[in-house]
């Protein structure tokens, strides 16, 4: 799960640096700003109550990755065409 999390502010601050610093102008995030805002929009998302969704701790952290490539594939593909 910590590989997880600390994944998911690489590829926010990679995406984010790709895709909105051209598109919009905003400033660039370094890995910590991104780290924080990724852990601030899955707080805002995260399910508030029962918590189970089927998945066992290890199956959670497996989707999770998968989850967070998935969402940096895409987000690279879609920087080709910036």
């Amino acid at each position: 799960m910590v590989f997880s999390i600390a994944m998911g502010g690489f590829v926010a601050m990679k995406l984010w640096n790709g895709l909105i610093v051209p598109t919009f102008g905003f400033a660039t995030l370094n890995y910590w700003q991104a780290f924080g805002l990724d852990l601030f929009v899955s707080f805002l998302t995260a399910k508030i109550g029962n918590k189970n969704d089927g998945y066992e701790n290890n199956q959670k952290a497996y989707v999770s990755i998968i989850a967070t490539l998935l969402f940096w594939g895409i987000g690279s593909i879609a920087m080709m065409f910036i």
